[in-house]
């Protein structure tokens, strides 16, 4: 019978939505026919496209275990030319997405305009970037104002961190993200990513299965909401009894208690 490590791994491997796979082909099908559509709308007017995310982190979870799913775009638009306000951009966004996209249900949500796909809900972000000195983008805030941003920099620390960790981070943070989302989505998500990632001392955690369960005890019981502590407890409840079982060598009855934290 195979160990609860190698069945953690792949179950991150299911919550991977792999190169090659119908699934991501499609995406990808749809990103590179956004991509075209937002240069032959906008023309000059933006400098360029780019995606962010998790989905460059590639721990985007496929649909079929997060319906929320979602690649993240920024549209760099020529601010020191145009001189709108990020309102203004947002609209621009969104009788774009309108225009475009009129089978899809548009969505104009702070900060984003969110184009919903049957397959995937693209979250288009108005940005404008500097480059004195160093590099920075900035995104609508709350007031219409904007507010600077770092949309490659986490995305680097955990590509880099899997690297010298043995490829363990990514799959750990899928395992998460898939416990958050089984769950009622608790906690946002690009945040736990980040809690995760920063709480587990990957050179220590050198097995998926060490890895995950100290990333579920790192997770706070009483600092969240009613909501947020509640979850929290029962996750730890479960990984507890999921260890109670293999410390008895009953891999079959931890696989059971594992599956209350995991879809």
């Amino acid at each position: 019978m195979i160990s609860i490590n190698t069945y953690l791994n792949t179950l991150a491997s299911n919550y991977f939505i792999s190169h090659g796979s119908t699934e991501r082909n499609s995406i990808n099908t749809s990103l590179s026919a956004l991509k075209t559509n937002l240069n032959a709308h906008f023309k000059s007017d933006i400098l360029s496209v780019e995606v962010f995310g998790s989905w460059k982190r590639d721990t985007t979870l496929p649909r079929k275990y997060d319906s929320y799913s979602d690649v993240d775009v920024m549209i760099i638009f020529d601010h020191d030319r145009l001189q709108k306000t990020p309102e203004t951009y947002r609209n621009w966004v969104k009788t774009f997405a309108e225009t475009k996209y009129t089978r899809s249900a548009i969505q104009k949500d702070f900060p984003t305009v969110r184009i919903d796909m049957n397959h995937i809900t693209f979250d288009l972000i108005p940005t404008k970037k500097t480059t004195w000195l160093l590099t920075s983008y900035h995104i609508p805030d709350k007031n219409n104002n904007w507010m600077t941003t770092e949309p490659h920099s986490f995305t680097n620390t955990v590509i880099s961190t899997n690297t010298n960790n043995g490829s363990r981070v990514k799959p750990v943070l899928r395992l998460i993200k898939a416990w958050n989302t089984n769950n009622g989505r608790p906690f946002d998500s690009y945040l736990l990513e980040k809690h995760v990632a920063e709480n587990v001392w990957w050179s220590f955690n050198t097995t998926i299965e060490s890895a995950f369960f100290t990333a579920c005890k790192s997770l706070s019981t009483w600092s969240g909401t009613t909501f947020q502590n509640q979850k929290v407890q029962t996750l730890h409840s479960n990984v507890d009894w999921v260890k109670s079982y293999l410390e008895k060598d009953d891999v079959v009855k931890a696989k059971q208690w594992l599956h209350k934290i995991l879809p």
